[in-house]
């Protein structure tokens, strides 16, 4: 997911000569080949996160174009009221990427992992939220991200670290939403992110049929949209809908779909399956926490 993240930015900057990345001291190996083609256009930070935020608030001031890629925790946590008052209130149009969503960053502990971010990106007013979920996704989120910034819109992506499988697409709909397997069933099953290949593996020991959808953006429209449309392809009155998230539930997902099926009067038996709401101090693999603390099983088999 970086590297398709890095070879579609390095291919846009040979288009756009206004794009900048900057970096909180990570990424070398990722963007060597755009730091070696685009030698100007990169700019490494250091460990200051608040300030790279003001940085790139000020050069998207000037007309520039800037790409802003660190931590998770680093970028969203750390530098919340920059991206709060330089991008959100003053709507500047700056491309934030997280990377080491959910268990990503696994042995580095509770203050590496990113549980949080969606509900506080989701928090910022004007801010889109893509979550892709494997290679192509990443530079789809990125195409769409440019664009939107192009018309003066700030955006945020979540990036896992890398070697994510890639899952084959049978359907898209309306920029943000993939049909990834089909099924005439009541059940459905909707996620994001790269937690998507652990879903399609128990799905193919679980009895029951399941259709999966995965959302590479999230907004309102987007949600909408989904239970419209698993509402006119389920042969049931009342669909059961599983969110499967490497998130917390609150001001995840679950959470938009649960408020948006309330105020469309939609009736769906609506479950999930997500990170507690509380930090996990377990050193482990990345597998094994999400078996531990995002019960796939329990909801699927």
């Amino acid at each position: 997911m970086r590297n398709s993240f890095a070879q579609q930015l390095d291919s846009a900057a040979s288009e756009d000569s206004s794009i900048r990345l900057l970096v909180g001291d990570i990424g070398y190996r990722v963007f060597d080949t755009f730091r070696e083609n685009h030698p100007e256009k990169f700019l490494n930070c250091g460990i200051a996160e608040q300030n790279m935020i003001g940085l790139a608030a000020g050069m998207a001031s000037e007309g520039l174009k800037p790409v802003v890629y660190t931590i998770i925790p680093f970028l969203v946590m750390r530098a919340f009221e920059q991206i709060r008052v330089d991008i959100g209130i003053n709507n500047t149009n700056v491309i934030l990427v997280g990377v080491g969503a959910g268990f990503a960053y696994d042995k580095l502990g509770p203050t590496h992992h990113a549980y949080e971010d969606i509900a506080l990106m989701r928090s910022i007013s004007n801010l889109n939220v893509y979550l892709p979920y494997d290679g192509p996704t990443a530079k789809i989120c990125l195409k769409d991200a440019l664009l939107q910034q192009s018309g003066g819109t700030p955006s945020y992506i979540r990036l896992y670290k890398g070697g994510e499988p890639d899952i084959p697409c049978i359907e898209k709909f309306d920029h943000s939403i993939d049909l990834v397997k089909n099924s005439k069933s009541s059940k459905v099953v909707v996620t994001h992110g790269c937690i998507i290949s652990m879903v399609m593996d128990k799905l193919e020991s679980a009895e029951n049929d399941f259709s999966v959808y995965a959302l590479r953006k999230l907004n309102t429209a987007a949600v909408d949209s989904l239970l419209f449309k698993i509402c006119s392809r389920v042969d049931a009155t009342i669909p059961t809908v599983i969110v499967v998230e490497e998130a917390y539930r609150c001001g995840s997902l679950y959470s938009e779909i649960a408020m948006r099926a309330h105020e469309l009067s939609i009736r769906v038996d609506l479950k999930g399956c997500h990170i507690d709401n509380h930090y996990i101090f377990d050193i482990d693999e990345r597998s094994s926490l999400i078996k531990k603390y995002t019960p796939i099983d329990e909801v699927i088999l």
